[in-house]
């Protein structure tokens, strides 16, 4: 899967940047959560957070989670008005 670029902001036009965040739900239940969203560094604006919830029983792959990254990004970089390739 090839990098996609992350557009300026729409707001300030500053640089932005993909963010992830892993957290553990449940210690004793082996539960975890990946997040992905981007963010400006200017002004702090935000995509909304794309979220996988990883249970003992079902562990997400590295590919799916490049997916929801991507779809992150994807999301971060849809501008209104604009054509889809």
């Amino acid at each position: 899967m090839s990098e996609i670029k992350l557009k300026p902001c729409p707001f300030c036009g500053g640089c932005a940047c993909a963010r992830h965040n892993h957290t553990c739900l449940d210690i004793q239940m082996f539960d975890d959560r990946d997040e992905y969203w981007c963010e400006c560094l200017n002004c702090g604006a935000r995509s909304k957070t794309l979220a996988v919830i990883n249970a003992r029983y079902r562990k997400t792959c590295h590919s799916e989670l490049q997916q929801i990254r991507h779809k992150a990004i994807e999301e971060w970089n849809r501008r209104e008005g604009e054509q889809n390739d």
